[in-house]
């Protein structure tokens, strides 16, 4: 069987996941790897353990967790400033290895283009397909779709979710800089 990789990127609130997991059960494929799970996952684990704790995750952890498929799609509500950077570069270096290792599947993750095209001009999966799809939403729109998934949590308004995503997606680009063949252009693809 050939190697194919579906790999989804989308900005919070353009239904990226829902594809991926929509495309994972009409393909008859294990559900999808995908960031945000495994991010709420790691959250709802700091709650328990701390987030000291969580910052010192071994990537083979974070590795197990998402080959698990028993990630939640949505536990609670998560503001991305809550959620540490140093976490994200793990989350992406853990989702690199499983778009080089694994045979097939559906991949999905802000950055999950960018990882697929550093695999495949590295020459580390030559045999491998990957099938990229880019969702594109008004951020204004993917802040209205996120309030409605936050019901129940604080009262945050769609302007603040508007300047909290801005401001964590800059935090984003800064802190991926480390990857010398990955910069996160896809905030500013879709954004203008």
């Amino acid at each position: 069987m050939q190697r194919v990789a579906i790999v989804i990127s989308g900005q919070p609130g353009s239904g990226s996941t829902t594809l991926a997991k929509n495309m994972a059960k009409k393909l008859g494929w294990p559900a999808p790897f995908y960031s945000g799970g495994i991010v709420r996952e790691i959250m709802a684990s700091a709650e328990k353990v701390g987030r000291d704790k969580i910052l010192t995750m071994p990537p083979e952890k974070i590795q197990k967790m998402m080959k698990s498929k028993k990630i939640l799609s949505y536990r609670k509500p998560l503001s991305y400033k809550d959620f540490p950077a140093k976490l994200d570069l793990i989350i992406d270096r853990v989702q690199k290895e499983l778009l080089e290792q694994e045979k097939f599947g559906v991949h999905e993750g802000r950055i999950a283009w960018f990882l697929a095209d550093s695999i495949k001009n590295s020459g580390k999966a030559p045999d491998k397909i990957f099938i990229k799809i880019c969702c594109v939403v008004d951020k204004t729109v993917g802040a209205e779709r996120l309030q409605k998934r936050k019901k129940g949590s604080l009262p945050i308004t769609v302007a603040e979710i508007v300047k909290e995503t801005e401001q964590r997606l800059k935090e984003e680009e800064k802190d991926t800089a480390s990857f010398t063949e990955l910069k996160i252009i896809l905030p500013k693809k879709i954004l203008t």
